[in-house]
Parts: C-alpha cells; sequence; structure tokens
C-alpha cells in the first residue's frame, strides 16, 4: 500500500508539473506577445467598423473594430484592437465602452509588426493577463508539491 501510495504521489506531482509548465509557457508566450508590440512602429488608419455584437449573457458581447492602414502602398485591414483581442467577449458595457472609443471614420495610430506588417494593434499589449496566468502555473505547481508531500506523510 505505501509503495502504491508513493507511486501515486510522483504520477501526481509530475502530471501537475507538466501542467504547470504548459500554463506557464502559455503565460510567457502572452508577456512576450504584448511585450514585442510596445517596439512596433506606428501609421496612421482609419476606423471603418465599430460595433457591439450582443450575446446571450452580458459577458459574452464581442466588439467589431475594423481600421485599415497602409504602408508602402500596400492597404492592410485588421480587427485587432489589441493583441489577441479578436473574438474576444466581454461584458456588454465594456464593449460599448470600447467601440466609442473607435467611432467610424476615425483617424488612428497603428502599431505594427515591421516584420509582418498584416500583424497591427491599435493599443499597445497589456501583458498583466500574462503574469496572472504564470503565477496561476505557479500556485498549481506548489498546490501539487503540497498534496504530494501531504500524502508521502501520511505513507509513512
Amino acid at each position: 500500500m505505501l509503495r502504491l501510495r508513493l507511486t501515486v504521489s510522483k504520477g501526481l506531482f509530475l502530471a501537475v508539473g507538466i501542467l504547470s509548465a504548459a500554463i506557464g509557457a502559455y503565460g510567457t508566450n502572452l508577456i512576450q506577445e504584448a511585450e514585442a508590440t510596445k517596439d512596433w512602429p506606428t501609421v496612421q488608419g482609419k476606423i471603418v467598423t465599430s460595433e457591439v455584437r450582443p450575446g446571450e449573457a452580458d459577458a459574452s458581447s464581442r466588439p467589431l473594430v475594423r481600421f485599415q492602414y497602409a504602408i508602402r502602398g500596400t492597404i492592410y485591414r485588421s480587427e485587432q484592437y489589441r493583441q489577441d483581442s479578436v473574438g474576444r467577449a466581454m461584458k456588454k458595457a465594456a464593449a460599448e465602452e470600447l467601440v466609442k472609443r473607435y467611432p467610424v471614420g476615425a483617424t488612428v495610430q497603428v502599431h505594427y509588426d515591421p516584420a509582418n506588417p498584416v500583424n497591427s494593434v491599435l493599443e499597445q499589449g497589456d501583458p498583466t493577463p500574462g503574469y496572472l496566468v504564470c503565477s496561476a502555473a505557479v500556485v498549481l505547481l506548489g498546490a501539487g508539491a503540497i498534496v504530494t508531500i501531504a500524502l508521502r506523510k501520511k505513507g509513512k
């Protein structure tokens, strides 16, 4: 029985460790993407669509802010007001506030990736969500360690 409990505790800690590493890698990627936008050059653009697409629940409204901009004679279009924002749901009031900031016809500063100009944002990235995801990974790993230690002590 003791051997089984030790095997389970090791397996549990390994599984939690792998899950924590995956979550941490995702959080790190979010941070890197957000930070990268801070170094992107800007160009003037224009808002061509700005509307709220309502959802069934209050927190499921989706803002649609479409803009266009030109770089070296090529016209680009995007709906990504912030890194990883396309299709993200939010509360109706927040969605309405966002589209108010970007009315149709408004001139805006567009931050674009010089290596891939089709990748652009209106708002530079906020690394906070990435830090929160990384923090969750650390908490999960700590909880896994505590449970593993408790299982091992119980088996002695």
